[in-house]
């Protein structure tokens, strides 16, 4: 991986409560991430457990974001772990990403030391040749934003996290069928914005519906300037009771 096509956000480095970071990964690919400013809403270990991770080949973009619970070691192992899988072995499909999933989960679990209790939510898209696949469990949020029409919340939460104690290495039809993962894939058109984030982004948290998220990221030429302005709302009071991560992929590809 290279600056140039790649982005990692880890917990470690973007903690300091009421500040944020958000960055571009070229054209059409924005990602940011913050503490919040608080009170959290839930108890935190680290004042930031969210990390995201974003790579990109020419249009095709795979992106990340895990929202860890009870401290941010498995958010960032499973982060870096998909991250190195991904650049070595590129996703073409959902069943791809599917495994990149379910080896960073592992990576993770297999890594965890004494007294680390976290685990994480973890929701992967790939954007490629106007389809959206994904891969997700847990209850971090895909959405599919297009111009003119509501938020489409993509991913179904699932009741599992994963990189923790528990090992998702069971057999992979029983993940989905079970819905421990969800994972599927849908047309995209042209200018249309797939959006990760973790649950920071909820209303009761952040101040703004989905809807108004949405808004006001396709209000702006530069989608850099729409998640600098998403995150000025949702990190600040009377937003700010949760950490936010999110990845903006806007979709080039002509149909």
């Amino acid at each position: 991986m290279t600056d140039d096509d790649a982005l990692v956000l880890l917990a470690s480095d973007h903690a300091e409560p009421g500040r944020f970071t958000v960055r571009a990964l070229g054209d059409g690919v924005a990602a940011g991430t913050g503490p919040g400013s608080g009170p959290w809403k839930n108890r935190k270990t680290h004042p930031n457990e969210d990390s995201a991770v974003v790579l990109r080949r020419g249009d095709a973009v795979v992106a990340a974001v895990a929202d860890a619970h009870h401290g941010k070691g498995s958010g960032e192992r499973m982060a870096r772990a998909f991250a190195d899988a991904a650049s070595a072995r590129w996703p073409a499909d959902t069943d791809a990403l599917f495994e990149l999933l379910v080896h960073a989960a592992e990576a993770s679990t297999q890594a965890r030391v004494l007294g680390d209790y976290s685990e994480s939510t973890f929701v992967a898209a790939l954007v490629a040749g106007s389809t959206l696949h994904w891969a997700s469990v847990g209850d971090s949020l895909l959405v599919l934003l297009r111009g003119g029409s509501p938020a489409r919340r993509v991913a179904t939460e699932t009741s599992h996290f994963a990189g923790g104690a528990t090992s998702l290495h069971a057999a992979r039809q029983y993940l989905r069928d079970a819905m421990i993962v969800d994972a599927g894939a849908l047309p995209l058109q042209h200018n249309d914005l797939v959006l990760l984030a973790s649950d920071g982004l909820e209303s009761d948290v952040s101040g703004l519906d989905i809807d108004a998220a949405g808004a006001l990221l396709l209000g702006e030429d530069a989608l850099l300037t729409g998640v600098q302005k998403l995150f000025e709302i949702a990190t600040l009071p009377p937003g700010g009771r949760d950490n936010l991560t999110v990845v903006a992929v806007v979709n080039r590809v002509r149909t």
